[in-house]
């Protein structure tokens, strides 16, 4: 599978705009997200220093199944959303991961899952995005919602979206 070489960013209504991280978007603010226990809860990779949250976008960028954007607004990081490129029995997917860390129930939130689905189908070419949601996690799942996905399996709270 072939990385895209388009870097534009992403627009959704000029109030969204993705664009993938670099290291230079890694900042206090940015660590500051992770270390809040509403957001702890609810994210595996849980770098704590500047350094390690360098080395995890960076491990990002370099993974050729990954596409690990920064959602703006205004031209402020107000979280992140990521897409792994899977492959599997029943052919391509995508699974999608997000995260707000401020700006929280503006709507951002959905607005970025439907632009990185877009991306998911359009340039994956896959037949399906999945999101894997924690199921306490009911405003990630109410976005994921809005942004025309259906629940799977409540106990886990998988998502799908064809196309």
């Amino acid at each position: 599978m072939q990385r895209s070489r388009s870097s534009r960013p992403l627009k959704w209504r000029a109030r969204v705009v993705l664009r993938e991280l670099g290291k230079s978007d890694v900042t206090a603010r940015y660590l500051r997200w992770l270390r809040q226990p509403e957001v702890r809860r609810w994210i595996r990779t849980k770098p704590t220093t500047l350094t390690g949250l360098k080395r995890y976008v960076s491990a990002q960028r370099r993974n050729p199944h990954v596409k690990f954007w920064g959602i703006f607004v205004g031209g402020r990081h107000i979280g992140n959303i990521k897409a792994e490129h899977q492959r599997g029995v029943e052919g391509h997917a995508a699974v999608l991961g997000l995260l707000i860390g401020s700006d929280r129930g503006k709507g951002y939130g959905t607005q970025a899952i439907r632009l990185a689905a877009a991306w998911c189908f359009r340039h994956w070419k896959v037949g399906r995005v999945d999101a894997g949601i924690h199921p306490a996690n009911w405003a990630s799942i109410r976005s994921f919602e809005k942004a025309g996905f259906t629940i799977l399996y409540p106990e886990r709270v998988w998502a799908t979206r064809d196309e």
